[in-house]
C-alpha cells in the first residue's frame, strides 16, 4: 500500500464524506478503505486560485445525492464542474489538471 493511501486510511472517519485529488482510480481508493466509505475523486485546475476554475469529479458507489449536490456547489464556488466517469479521470488530469500544469512549470525554467 502506498504512503498516500495508507495516510487516506489513517484518517477517515465513518461520518466523513473522503474527497480526494489523488492519482489513484477511485476504485483502488475505495478498496483500500472499509465498505461503506464515502468516497469522491476530485481534479481541479489551478484557475480555480481566480475563481475560474475547471474541475472534474467521480462518485464512489456509496456516495448519496446529498454528497454529490456538495461537492458541486463547492465546485461549482470557483468556477465549473462537471460529474465524469472513472475512465475519463485520467483524461481530464492529463487536459485540464497536472498535464498544464507540468508545461507551465516546465517552460518557467527556462526563463
Amino acid at each position: 500500500m502506498s504512503l498516500q493511501l495508507l495516510y487516506i486510511t489513517l484518517f477517515h472517519t465513518k461520518q466523513s464524506v473522503l474527497k480526494t485529488i489523488s492519482f489513484f482510480h477511485q476504485t483502488l481508493i475505495t478498496q483500500a478503505l472499509p465498505s461503506a466509505t464515502r468516497v469522491m475523486r476530485v481534479m481541479p485546475n489551478t484557475p480555480v486560485l481566480v475563481r475560474n476554475g475547471a474541475s472534474a469529479f467521480v462518485c464512489g458507489s456509496s456516495i448519496e445525492p446529498e454528497d454529490e449536490a456538495i461537492t458541486r456547489r463547492m465546485l461549482e464556488a470557483v468556477g465549473t464542474c462537471e460529474k465524469v466517469p472513472e475512465s475519463l479521470m485520467d483524461t481530464v488530469t492529463a487536459l485540464s489538471g497536472s498535464g498544464p500544469a507540468y508545461v507551465s512549470n516546465n517552460a518557467l525554467s527556462y526563463i
